[in-house]
């Protein structure tokens, strides 16, 4: 051990072999942690249905998404890049005020403006709403999106309907419920930060069409036809529920993923067990006579 000794003061600190410097990756690791906690701190799943997915092409995702089957992780850079889109969306109705537009973004309780249907399961939520639209007269919905430069460039070529036909449904079943009949869409591109803009009308061919799927997803006591049964194909390959789809992984022990559970006035949730109004603790839970869907 002393010859050890004696021999390691002659090895030069360059001749050492280096080992990294991880602590700007762990750093990093901990913003990203910093993120996870927060989206999982409770904040549930159980919600109402959204009119972000309400287009959606498969209306049993959008089933399994309300009824809570599954529930998508996300890492925290993602999670993170969500927040930038949050970012931009404030950014942007600081750009249309400072060029003279008048901007209501929260209503007088400093609350987003939302709308709920009359079954109450159904909340859509605005960015804002806008007047002074050069040649528009009156309110209109404003709707806010980031693309990505390829859905950018998609976009300004074949417009919002086909090009984006989810947003499409959004905005439609937004302008429905609130009462308003025209919609200001603008994009930015996250890559240049180019703008688009483009003003759409109220479709009361697709509006009824979403009220009807909002009716058909409420009353379904049972999986509602898919797009596929192959978890495989296109378009179920990258869905969050593919394996509860196609029954190789059980749903979410919650009451809303329970044969008992309905569905009722007010956004309400009974269960035909015990005829009993179910609390958002109750269907976190579920209880010993749940049986799945």
């Amino acid at each position: 051990m002393e010859r050890v000794a004696r021999l390691s003061l002659f090895i030069k600190e360059s001749d050492m072999p280096s080992i990294p410097d991880t602590s700007g990756l762990e750093l990093i690791d901990k913003i990203y942690e910093g993120y996870v906690r927060e989206d999982n701190n409770d904040k549930l799943y159980l919600g109402r249905l959204g009119s972000s997915s309400i287009g959606n092409e498969c209306i049993r995702e959008t089933w399994f998404s309300w009824r809570a089957f599954d529930r998508e992780e996300f890492e925290g850079r993602v999670l993170r890049l969500f927040g930038t889109g949050h970012w931009q969306e404030d950014r942007v109705v600081e750009d249309l005020r400072r060029a003279g537009f008048s901007v209501w973004e929260k209503r007088d309780d400093g609350k987003q403006y939302e709308c709920v249907d009359d079954t109450g399961h159904f909340i859509t939520k605005l960015d804002g709403i806008i007047k002074g639209v050069p040649r528009r007269d009156g309110a209109h919905i404003l709707e806010i999106k980031t693309h990505n430069k390829a859905s950018y460039n998609a976009l300004y070529k074949h417009g919002v309907q086909k090009s984006k036909p989810v947003h499409y449904a959004q905005i439609q079943i937004t302008m429905k419920l609130q009462g308003l009949s025209s919609c200001v869409y603008l994009a930015v591109c996250k890559d240049d930060e180019k703008m688009y803009c483009e003003i759409i009308e109220a479709d009361q061919v697709e509006q009824d069409k979403i009220l009807k799927r909002i009716k058909s997803l409420t009353e379904a006591t049972m999986r509602p036809a898919g797009i596929s049964d192959d978890a495989n194909s296109f378009g179920c390959k990258f869905c969050t529920y593919k394996e509860v789809c196609v029954r190789t992984k059980e749903p979410l022990r919650n009451c809303r993923t329970c044969v008992m559970a309905q569905p009722t006035v007010d956004g309400q949730w009974l269960c035909n067990l015990n005829n009993h109004t179910l609390s958002f603790d109750d269907q976190r839970a579920a209880c010993e006579e749940y049986e799945a869907l």
